[in-house]
């Protein structure tokens, strides 16, 4: 079970320690957020020094690709310095990978590029100069004109230039000369299928393209890559009436049909032509269709995706069950995917899923039959998590019987469920289920009962806390807050303090080891609060953890930096003050070109 669960449960026990109902230690998987990974300004400056001084190309190129990898928008405003004094071209074509990389990653920094500069770069003999160069006039210069790119294309043949300047251009392409993008087709050689493939999409992306001679002759070339790129031109283009996307729709290639269907808000006319691809002999088109209906937002769409949803293929259905979720149709398109499904239950998981995803908590009686006639364990494993999804309270039999599946995800399901409908009937099984041999489904079943938070679980809470193996780190975290609000004997007060302070989880193959971080820290926090509700043994032992805690040697077996940060949050809380979490710093990045290479 994903341990971020753990974090929910303090919604479902208020009276739970502060600190956990709302401070850090509720971040995420229990643990710390961790600083982003980037080198320094200071190292990188130093970095960008020895960079100068190499005369090796290859040790420059190898820091040019450090620096790109260095995830500090810092280095861009550097490697653009660098580029500017480089002359070795494969130390230039390194350069120009780190500034695009960076541009991709979203680390690129405000500053400005020269536009002559790059604009110098556009004719270079190296594909990877031309195609970054043009990239980077597009996007980082001031009032760039694509004129000068469309230009420098008309005899390109790199796909690697065409796919790094297509991007920029799709969305200038709206405001581009239609007399250079239709130069950029018709002066195209023959057999320069990508320019023209490209030539085409940035045609039908501009206004009316329906309107268009050339790409009406386009949209019948031969080769399909143009046809494909025509069409998913037309169907980004909201703009584009539904004359040349109906040809398109009914090409007889299944790629140019795909994107086609590629519609997003279509107007009535596109709807039609998707409703039509909601019947095609692809299943790819099939699915993509079904998206695109997803964002139309009316009835007919909603109606017309219901219908599909027994489609004989899986993605399909995803897609259809998916779409539809997204759409909030009425309450009739409900009824309507219940009873497609009672007549198909190959829809049955789509269905529930759809269900589930619009939160219909009125079909507890289709569900309950749909797992009574089921002997497929993917859909049992949706439907046990679906029952406390959809507040199925009818449903406690139907969970005592998953309970006992032999399928580990089936139990584990029926566990969750168990703790979001808190049925007394199921209290016995959860019993048995927090002693699973799936450690996984025991955790859920930890976690169902913490959520209910009955005295009866108190005896398995107790155990937990005592039981000192590798695997159950989560169940321990689990049965610490929940015995919060239970009274602790001096049994229970010796574990927690070993918990905190000895390394006494046996770890087969390597001898004892300390609990995990977010387990040690909740079983602090629960004799810290045990001692405030005035149980004296409790506060000894918390002042003795605190004490021999604070005489470890850090960093330690004990003391690693995510149980200090924990540690410091836990003082600044005992001592009435805010509590705010600090981000625990990884291994910096550095650079395996260093000084004393220089030096050799």
């Amino acid at each position: 079970m994903n341990l971020f669960l753990l974090l929910s449960a303090a919604v479902f026990f208020p009276s739970v320690t502060e600190i956990w109902h709302q401070g850090p230690l509720t971040a995420e998987k229990c643990r710390l957020p961790v600083a982003e990974i980037s080198a320094s300004e200071n190292q990188l400056n130093a970095q960008a020094g020895l960079f100068r001084q190499l005369h090796s190309p290859s040790m420059r190129s190898q820091m040019a690709v450090e620096f790109g990898q260095s995830g500090n928008p810092a280095a861009f405003r550097l490697l653009i310095t660098l580029l500017r004094q480089e002359k070795n071209s494969l130390v230039r074509d390194n350069l120009f990978n780190a500034l695009y990389l960076m541009k991709q990653k979203g680390q690129a920094a405000d500053a400005k590029m020269n536009g002559e500069f790059l604009t110098e770069s556009f004719h270079a003999a190296s594909p990877v100069a031309r195609g970054t160069a043009m990239f980077l006039y597009l996007t980082h210069t001031e009032n760039p004109d694509p004129a000068k790119v469309l230009t420098a294309l008309e005899k390109e043949t790199s796909l690697l230039v065409l796919n790094r300047v297509l991007p920029p251009l799709r969305t200038l392409a709206p405001k581009l000369s239609k007399s250079l993008t239709g130069n950029l087709y018709t002066k195209a050689a023959d057999e320069n299928t990508a320019l023209r493939a490209m030539a085409a999409e940035l045609i039908a992306l501009q206004p009316d393209p329906d309107e268009s001679a050339l790409l009406r002759k386009a949209a019948a070339d031969s080769h399909p890559v143009i046809r494909m790129h025509i069409a998913r031109g037309l169907s980004a283009n909201r703009t584009a009436a539904a004359s040349l996307l109906k040809i398109t729709a009914a090409d007889s290639h299944p790629g140019v049909r795909l994107a086609s269907a590629g519609i997003r808000k279509p107007s009535p006319a596109q709807e039609e032509i998707l409703r039509k691809l909601l019947s095609d002999p692809s299943p790819s088109v099939r699915a993509a269709a079904a998206e695109s209906l997803g964002t139309a937002d009316t009835v007919s769409a909603a109606e017309a995706l219901a219908e599909k949803l027994p489609d004989p293929e899986m993605a399909v259905r995803r897609s259809v069950a998916d779409a539809l979720s997204r759409l909030m149709p009425s309450e009739s398109i409900h009824r309507k995917v219940v009873e497609l499904a009672e007549r198909n239950p190959i829809a049955r998981r789509q269905a529930l899923d759809f269900l589930v995803r619009t939160n219909d908590q009125n079909q507890s009686a289709a569900i309950l039959r749909w797992i009574d006639q089921s002997k497929d364990p993917l859909f049992l494993r949706e439907a046990a998590t679906a029952l406390g999804k959809l507040h199925c309270t009818d449903g406690g039999s139907t969970l005592l019987r998953l309970a006992n599946s032999r399928d580990d995800a089936v139990r584990r399901g029926a566990a969750e469920s168990m703790g979001q409908l808190k049925l007394p009937v199921t209290y016995p099984a959860l019993l048995r289920l927090c002693r699973d041999r799936e450690i996984e489904v025991a955790e859920a079943a930890f976690l169902s009962m913490y959520k209910i938070g009955d005295s009866s679980f108190v005896p398995e809470f107790e155990r937990m806390i005592g039981r000192l193996t590798d695997n159950g780190a989560t169940c321990r975290a689990i049965a610490c807050r929940a015995l919060c609000l239970f009274k602790l004997n001096e049994k229970n007060i010796g574990n927690l303090t070993a918990l905190v302070t000895r390394a006494c989880i046996r770890v087969p193959m390597a001898g004892n080891m300390p609990d995990v971080p977010y387990s040690r820290i909740s079983a602090l926090l629960l004799l810290l609060e045990h001692a405030r509700k005035g149980n004296p043994a409790a506060r000894a032992a918390y002042r003795q953890c605190i004490t021999l805690l604070e005489q470890e040697k850090t960093p330690s077996e004990l003391l690693n930096e995510e149980f200090v940060e924990y540690l410091r949050q836990v003082k600044e809380y005992e001592a009435g003050r805010p509590v705010k979490a600090k981000l625990i710093d990884p291994v910096k990045p550095d650079f395996s070109v260093k000084p004393a290479e220089l030096e050799k």
